[in-house]
Protein backbone atom coordinates (compact mmCIF):
# COMPACT_ATOMS: atom_id res chain seq x y z
CA UNK A 1 0.00 0.00 0.00
CA UNK A 2 1.03 3.20 -0.91
CA UNK A 3 0.81 6.17 1.83
CA UNK A 4 -1.11 8.45 0.60
CA UNK A 5 -3.89 5.78 0.53
CA UNK A 6 -3.83 4.51 4.04
CA UNK A 7 -4.12 6.61 7.46
CA UNK A 8 -1.45 4.41 8.51
CA UNK A 9 2.65 4.92 7.86
CA UNK A 10 3.16 1.79 6.08
CA UNK A 11 6.54 0.39 5.03
CA UNK A 12 7.32 1.30 1.77
CA UNK A 13 7.41 -0.70 -1.65
CA UNK A 14 10.71 -0.63 -2.45
CA UNK A 15 12.03 -2.06 1.23
CA UNK A 16 11.38 -5.27 -0.36
CA UNK A 17 14.81 -4.80 -2.67
CA UNK A 18 16.40 -3.39 0.28
CA UNK A 19 16.59 -6.73 2.03
CA UNK A 20 17.81 -8.70 -0.73
CA UNK A 21 20.38 -6.12 -1.04
CA UNK A 22 21.53 -6.45 2.45
CA UNK A 23 22.00 -10.33 2.18
CA UNK A 24 24.20 -9.55 -1.16
CA UNK A 25 26.26 -7.38 0.31
CA UNK A 26 26.33 -9.72 3.47
CA UNK A 27 27.26 -12.36 1.16
CA UNK A 28 30.25 -10.39 -0.74
CA UNK A 29 31.70 -9.62 2.65
CA UNK A 30 31.74 -13.02 3.79
CA UNK A 31 33.28 -14.20 0.37
CA UNK A 32 35.63 -11.37 1.33
CA UNK A 33 36.57 -12.86 4.47
CA UNK A 34 36.91 -16.44 2.99
CA UNK A 35 39.54 -14.93 0.10
CA UNK A 36 41.63 -13.47 2.71
CA UNK A 37 41.45 -16.40 5.50
CA UNK A 38 42.34 -19.78 3.48
CA UNK A 39 45.54 -20.51 3.02
CA UNK A 40 44.71 -21.76 -0.40
CA UNK A 41 43.24 -18.82 -1.75
CA UNK A 42 46.06 -16.58 -0.10
CA UNK A 43 48.94 -17.43 -2.11
CA UNK A 44 46.65 -16.31 -5.11
CA UNK A 45 47.08 -12.69 -3.81
CA UNK A 46 49.65 -10.34 -3.19
CA UNK A 47 50.16 -8.78 -0.25
CA UNK A 48 48.71 -5.85 -1.55
CA UNK A 49 45.94 -7.19 -2.77
CA UNK A 50 45.02 -8.74 0.77
CA UNK A 51 45.43 -5.13 1.81
CA UNK A 52 42.48 -3.85 -1.12
CA UNK A 53 40.34 -6.97 -0.08
CA UNK A 54 40.26 -6.34 3.90
CA UNK A 55 39.70 -2.82 3.32
CA UNK A 56 36.93 -3.79 1.50
CA UNK A 57 35.42 -6.08 3.55
CA UNK A 58 35.56 -3.23 5.89
CA UNK A 59 33.61 -0.69 3.48
CA UNK A 60 31.02 -3.54 3.07
CA UNK A 61 30.44 -4.68 6.36
CA UNK A 62 30.66 -1.06 7.99
CA UNK A 63 27.91 0.21 5.39
CA UNK A 64 25.87 -3.08 5.83
CA UNK A 65 25.71 -2.56 9.45
CA UNK A 66 24.68 0.91 9.10
CA UNK A 67 22.09 0.52 6.80
CA UNK A 68 21.21 -2.27 8.52
CA UNK A 69 20.60 0.05 12.01
CA UNK A 70 18.89 2.51 9.95
CA UNK A 71 16.08 0.01 8.64
CA UNK A 72 15.92 -1.17 12.00
CA UNK A 73 15.23 2.23 12.87
CA UNK A 74 12.69 3.44 10.35
CA UNK A 75 10.65 0.16 11.18
CA UNK A 76 10.19 1.25 14.98
CA UNK A 77 9.90 4.80 13.77
CA UNK A 78 6.97 3.62 11.71
CA UNK A 79 5.73 1.03 14.26
CA UNK A 80 5.81 3.75 16.74
CA UNK A 81 3.87 6.48 14.79
CA UNK A 82 0.88 3.25 13.77
CA UNK A 83 0.55 2.44 17.91
CA UNK A 84 0.14 6.41 18.42
CA UNK A 85 -2.25 6.87 15.24
CA UNK A 86 -4.03 3.98 17.18
CA UNK A 87 -4.18 5.94 20.36
CA UNK A 88 -5.52 8.86 18.82
CA UNK A 89 -8.53 6.75 17.10
CA UNK A 90 -8.57 4.93 19.98
CA UNK A 91 -8.85 8.36 22.36
CA UNK A 92 -11.14 9.83 19.94
CA UNK A 93 -13.85 7.24 19.82
CA UNK A 94 -13.33 7.03 23.69
CA UNK A 95 -14.90 10.64 23.78
CA UNK A 96 -17.50 10.14 21.25
CA UNK A 97 -18.80 6.96 23.39
CA UNK A 98 -18.60 9.79 26.51
CA UNK A 99 -20.38 12.34 24.28
CA UNK A 100 -22.94 10.13 23.09
CA UNK A 101 -23.73 9.02 26.80
CA UNK A 102 -24.21 12.71 27.70
CA UNK A 103 -26.22 13.24 25.10
CA UNK A 104 -28.46 10.12 26.21
CA UNK A 105 -28.16 11.34 30.06
CA UNK A 106 -29.16 14.96 28.64
CA UNK A 107 -32.35 13.68 27.06
CA UNK A 108 -33.18 11.52 29.60
CA UNK A 109 -32.92 13.83 31.93
CA UNK A 110 -35.14 16.63 29.67
CA UNK A 111 -38.13 13.69 28.88
CA UNK A 112 -37.98 13.71 33.03
CA UNK A 113 -38.06 17.24 33.42
CA UNK A 114 -40.80 16.95 30.29
CA UNK A 115 -42.79 14.97 32.31
CA UNK A 116 -42.83 16.78 35.41
CA UNK A 117 -43.95 19.87 33.70
CA UNK A 118 -46.94 17.61 32.46
CA UNK A 119 -47.44 16.33 35.75
CA UNK A 120 -47.77 19.98 37.06
CA UNK A 121 -49.62 21.73 34.47
CA UNK A 122 -51.90 19.00 34.84
CA UNK A 123 -52.52 19.32 38.74
CA UNK A 124 -52.80 23.04 37.87
CA UNK A 125 -55.76 22.95 35.68
CA UNK A 126 -57.30 20.43 37.69
CA UNK A 127 -56.85 23.04 40.48
CA UNK A 128 -58.79 25.87 38.20
CA UNK A 129 -61.12 23.53 36.95
CA UNK A 130 -62.16 22.58 40.93
CA UNK A 131 -61.88 26.27 41.86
Amino acid sequence: MRTSENKYYPIRHWWKFVIPAFIILFLVAALIVTCTTFQNLIQFFPSRGMTYLMTLHAIISLSVCICFFLCIKRLIDVFSLNLEQERNILASLYQEKEKREIINNDEKEINKLKENIRKELKQETEKKETV
